[in-house]
């Protein structure tokens, strides 16, 4: 017997319309996979829009450049528009026509596999004594998978030592991730500082306690927030790639923005006044705001310290987004719990994770982040561009991105 199945008109309508909808998806989502000509652009793009720089040498200007038969990969991250890490080896492949790609999803796998005994190149492996020990002595470029590279420097023991003469023996070309999460890094920094200046934390402090309060009441009282930004001076120490990107953002909040910087006093139309490094502290004595984002050197490390926090207005706040071997902590609190500075927001720590009971996690005025400032939608792809990006110049022999000056160390 058979059965006819009334529908309704508008029911009807409905099931066709999502049927179409569905189909449409379906494209969009096998389209949406950049194409060649797209992915071109964006390299074209990556440095622009990030601020990367070019390396002062050709490669094929060194002596220890040669042809590249094996690389060995790091892929730690989960598909993206690029795709599963197959999709990823493919598209990169692409501008490396013959050579082995060996991909793992841990460092430590590809020491124990000794896969990087043969290779003379490595893409986001990292730069600590461990790793470039495990290198053999065809490596002539490694690929860092971080913007800071202090860890082949400044690491303590004489391996560190040990691993930066190894690299230098071997002619060792070492680039690092700067630039690709320069733009969410910047945000972050910017959202930290509103935070402390609008009293969020004081906030979010009394609504886990149930108690409705007013910045203009005593329940919330602190003579330093709710100011507004403009005209308001911002200090940033280390006026490299991020530092730019945070600089155009709080200018244009209407923020005086001064900085230093290590290379030159040269610094783009909306920053003020660009000092040198030995004019820190003298520009701090004017900051309301004061921003860390130096590398980690041995002329940095715990520059921030008790002498540092003194100069600081009262009234000002410290935001650390570099690195946490940057700041005495010690020196820190004293200078929060006796009201030397207004207070404090801490991306970067040392020593991370920061301790249970450590006076930081509960002093009043101190947001914490753990160290995640440089993850945003775009950044695994965007380190994909740079990988391919600079694989297409290391085999051209151009000049590669983001190099790292040996003798400085960033």
């Amino acid at each position: 017997m058979s059965r006819t199945l009334f529908v309704h008109p508008l029911l009807a309508t409905a099931l066709a319309t999502a049927l179409i909808l569905f189909a449409g998806s379906v494209a969009l989502a096998q389209s949406n996979a950049p194409t060649e000509a797209e992915l071109d652009a964006a390299e074209r793009r990556l440095i622009d829009h990030y601020n990367m720089r070019e390396g002062p040498v050709a490669m094929r200007d060194l002596p220890e450049w040669a042809p590249i038969k094996k690389i060995v990969v790091r892929d730690i991250y989960g598909p993206g528009s690029l795709g599963t890490t197959d999709a990823r080896l493919d598209w990169i492949s692409k501008v490396a026509p013959g050579i082995e790609f060996v991909a793992f999803k841990t460092a430590n796998e590809a020491i124990e596999s000794g896969a990087l005994q043969d290779a003379q190149a490595v893409l986001g492996i990292g730069c600590s004594p461990e790793f470039i020990f495990a290198f053999g002595p065809e490596t002539h470029w490694t690929q860092s998978s971080s913007s800071g590279v202090e860890r082949c420097f400044y690491s303590s023991g004489d391996e560190s030592i040990r691993t930066h003469e190894l690299m230098q023996e071997r002619g060792t070309v070492l680039t690092s991730q700067r630039g690709v999460n320069s733009i969410a890094i910047s945000e972050h920094a910017l959202s930290l500082m509103l935070a402390l200046i609008q009293g969020v934390d004081i906030h979010i402090r009394r609504q886990d306690q149930g108690i409705w309060g007013r910045s203009f009441t005593d329940r919330v009282k602190d003579p330093h927030i709710d100011w507004e930004l403009d005209g308001r001076t911002l200090l940033i120490a280390g006026l490299g790639t991020i530092g730019i990107e945070i600089a155009r953002r709080a200018n244009a909040l209407g923020m005086r923005v001064i900085a230093t910087r290590n290379s030159s006093r040269d610094g783009p139309d909306f920053v003020d006044y660009v000092g040198l490094a030995h004019e820190l502290n003298d520009l701090a004595a004017q900051a309301d705001v004061v921003l860390a984002q130096l590398p980690l050197t041995e002329e940095t490390y715990k520059i921030f310290n008790a002498e540092f926090f003194e100069i600081m207005k009262p009234s000002a706040y410290f935001i650390n987004m570099g690195r946490g071997g940057h700041v005495v902590n010690d020196d820190l609190v004293d200078a929060l719990r006796q009201h030397k500075i207004a207070g404090a927001a801490l991306e970067a720590l040392e020593p991370e994770p920061l301790p249970p009971g450590h006076p930081l996690w509960t002093l009043p005025r101190v947001i914490i982040t753990p160290h995640v400032s440089d993850y945003s939608d775009k950044h695994e792809d965007t380190v994909w561009l740079l990988y391919r990006e600079n694989l297409r110049r290391y085999i051209a022999g151009d000049k590669l991105l983001n190099v790292i000056d040996m003798k400085k160390g960033y």
